[in-house]
Parts: structure tokens; C-alpha cells; sequence
């Protein structure tokens, strides 16, 4: 007997004896291949730079998990990562607060909420924001691809993989005051400080997040007058901030004469120009104001800060139950520019709203967007 001749038995032996097996095997990798084509497939474009993304994924907990790598050969600390959906205009960022350094030639996962599985195909924005050999805020931008979707817009911070502790730290969902996607302002009423006539309408020109922003405008024909507006909703709003609660609100600072006024407004009280003003002033001072019966009492100031013009700000208030205001200014990039504290117990619920003035015989207007309750102080 040669030995091919017993070569060629046992193939057939092993055809008769498995033969089964390998088409159970073709049959369920078919069926797999199938569904997987069925679905988009998952990539990332860009990150060719100091900042490599090597794979994402969705966990049941509805957060994105980013496995970001060094591409720099010397090391990078994530401070910051954006991420938005450029057909919705959602977005959610995160500061990361520690243990956010990523080694040499190694890889960590960043963790932000607010992202689930969709049915389809989706494509998100994703900006990481970093520090390396020395240089800070540096930026690397890219994309994401697959069955993801924001389900919310909001900010957080802290630890890369920390459970998203939002930033009260208290855990508690975000709240929408009002982003003006509705196309609606009936819910505001309008009452001037000193001046001539103030408006309120929907612009689509510019907006911090979607498609609309409010439009807040008041006219004084009298030259240096001192003329300022509030415009607040007393009911008929998603939300309403008192105290115990973290809120926030972003304003644009538009290119005029100086003397423009921006802010937000709470604690609004009825019938009466009563509540609290945080606002930017001159291009150069951030306060907490008390306005009572229209008359405005000063609770801080800083005199000696800077805002670009047509840039938007985000406007933070920490309103603790035992009255203390803590509130603070970011720009459009997340850095702070100002905090300032009070206490004041005058007035603990109320409305909430926009302040806008100018110190001139202007038109002076104020965009608003995206007010929103964050979470919770004690």
C-alpha cells in the first residue's frame, strides 16, 4: 500500500467525518456577514497627528468610550474633548480633572455620556483638546462613524473614566430652560430699566447651538442715557432655576459702541423689576447685580477682565441654598475668564430671563441660547 493511497483515504474520512461541521460553520458566518452588512460599518477620520484615536464604542450605560493614543512620541494630557452632531447641533464636552495624561506610544479610554446606538448610520465631530512637550490647548479634530447618536447637549467634567460626574458633581439630569429651537418668544415679557423701546424676536444668523437664538434689542434716543432692559418668563418655560441649583446660559457679545450690557437673569420676581443680573459690562467687567423695584445694587464685581467682541460667552450660576452665588464666564472654548461670589438671600425663585442695555443713543442687541438647568449645589 503506498502511502498516497492512504493519504487520499483519510481525506475522505475527514470530509465524511466533519464535513457536517464546516457547513454549520459556512451557513452561521453567512448569516453573520449578513446582519454585520446590514449595518454601517464603524471608522474615524483624521487624528493623524499628536492625538490618535484607535477605536470607540457605545456601553449600555449610554456613554462613549474614545481610546485615544500618543502620537507624539513624548507624551499628551487630555484636558477637553468636544464632540457634536453637525445635523442636529447637539454637543457634549468634557473637562477631564486628573489622571488624563496618556504615556508614550500608549492609549486610555475617555468616557462622555450622553451618546447611544442608533439605527442608522450617523457621523459625529470630535475634537480633542490637549497639552504636549510644554505647549497648551493644543487641538486635534476628526470623526466618528457608525450607529451613534447625542441624545442631550450638556458639559462635564471630570475623571477619564469616572461615571460622568457632571459638574455640581451631584449626578443629576440636565434640564432645558429654553434654546429657542421652538421658534417661539410669547413665553417673555419685556420691561425697561430706563430707555425708549426693547424687542424681542427668534434670529437664525447666528446661534451657540441649533438653528435658533434669541434676539433681545432696545433702542435710546437720548445720548448717554442710562438705558437697560430685562426680558423674563415668569411661566411657560421647560425649567425654572432656584436656589440649590447650577445653571447657565450663553450670551454673544456683539461688535458696537462700548457701554453694551449682557447677561442673564434670575430670581426674577412678579410685576416688579426685582432678581439677580449676571452680566459682561464694557467689554471689561463681569458683576452680580440685585435689582430691587428697578434699582441696582452691586453684590461683585472684577473690573479687570477682557471679552472679544462677536464671540460667544457661557454664563455659570452655582445658586446655594444658603444664598451664595457663585458665577462664572467661559468662552466659547471652555476656558474661564471670570468667577466672581456673593450672598444674598433677598430672593430665593423667580423667572428667568436676559439683561441687555447700552450707555449711548445706540440700538443695542443681545443673543441668548441654550439656558439651561445642570444640576444641583446644596
Amino acid at each position: 500500500m503506498s502511502f498516497r493511497g492512504l493519504s487520499g483515504q483519510s481525506a475522505v474520512e475527514y470530509l465524511m467525518t466533519y464535513g457536517w461541521m464546516l457547513l454549520v460553520v459556512a451557513v452561521v458566518g453567512g448569516a453573520i456577514f449578513a446582519t454585520v452588512g446590514d449595518q454601517s460599518v464603524e471608522s474615524t477620520t483624521g487624528f493623524e497627528g499628536d492625538v490618535r484615536l484607535d477605536n470607540f464604542g457605545v456601553s449600555d450605560q449610554d456613554e462613549l468610550g474614545l481610546e485615544v493614543r500618543d502620537g507624539s512620541g513624548q507624551g499628551i494630557t487630555v484636558s477637553k474633548v468636544n464632540v457634536s452632531d453637525p445635523d442636529t447641533g447637539q454637543w457634549i464636552y468634557k473637562e477631564f480633572t486628573g489622571e488624563n495624561g496618556v504615556g508614550v506610544g500608549s492609549s486610555k479610554i475617555f468616557e462622555l455620556p450622553n451618546v447611544t446606538r442608533a439605527d442608522s448610520g450617523n457621523e459625529l465631530e470630535v475634537e480633542v483638546i490637549y497639552d504636549s512637550e510644554g505647549l497648551s490647548n493644543l487641538s486635534e479634530e476628526g470623526t466618528i462613524n457608525g450607529q451613534i447618536e447625542l441624545n442631550n447637549t450638556g458639559s462635564f467634567e471630570g475623571l477619564p473614566e469616572d461615571d460622568h460626574q457632571k459638574l455640581d458633581g451631584g449626578g443629576s439630569s440636565i434640564q432645558l430652560i429654553d434654546g429657542f429651537e421652538d421658534g417661539d418668544v410669547d413665553e417673555y415679557s419685556t420691561q425697561i430699566g430706563l430707555g425708549d423701546s426693547a424687542d424681542i424676536s427668534i434670529t437664525n444668523s447666528i446661534a451657540e447651538n441649533g438653528s435658533n437664538a434669541g434676539n433681545f434689542t432696545i433702542s435710546s434716543s437720548t445720548l448717554y442715557t442710562d438705558t437697560w432692559a430685562v426680558s423674563t418668563s415668569q411661566s411657560g418655560l421647560n425649567a425654572y432655576p432656584s436656589q440649590g441649583d447650577v445653571f447657565e446660559g450663553w450670551i454673544y457679545k456683539a461688535a458696537s459702541s462700548s457701554g453694551v450690557e449682557d447677561g442673564i437673569v434670575f430670581g426674577k420676581q412678579n410685576g416688579v423689576i426685582s432678581g439677580y443680573v449676571v452680566r459682561i459690562y464694557q467689554g471689561s467687567q463681569f458683576d452680580i447685580i440685585r435689582l430691587d423695584d428697578g434699582s441696582r445694587n452691586w453684590l461683585s464685581s472684577d473690573n479687570s477682565v477682557s471679552f472679544n467682541d462677536d464671540e460667544w460667552y457661557r454664563i455659570e450660576v452655582e445658586w446655594s441654598n444658603n444664598g451664595d452665588i457663585l458665577a462664572k464666564i467661559y468662552d466659547s472654548s471652555g476656558t474661564e475668564i471670570s468667577s466672581l461670589s456673593a450672598t444674598d438671600n433677598t430672593y430665593t425663585s423667580g423667572g428667568f430671563g436676559w439683561y441687555y442695555g447700552a450707555y449711548e443713543d445706540i440700538e443695542s442687541t443681545l443673543l441668548g441660547d441654550t439656558a439651561r438647568i445642570t444640576g444641583s449645589v446644596s
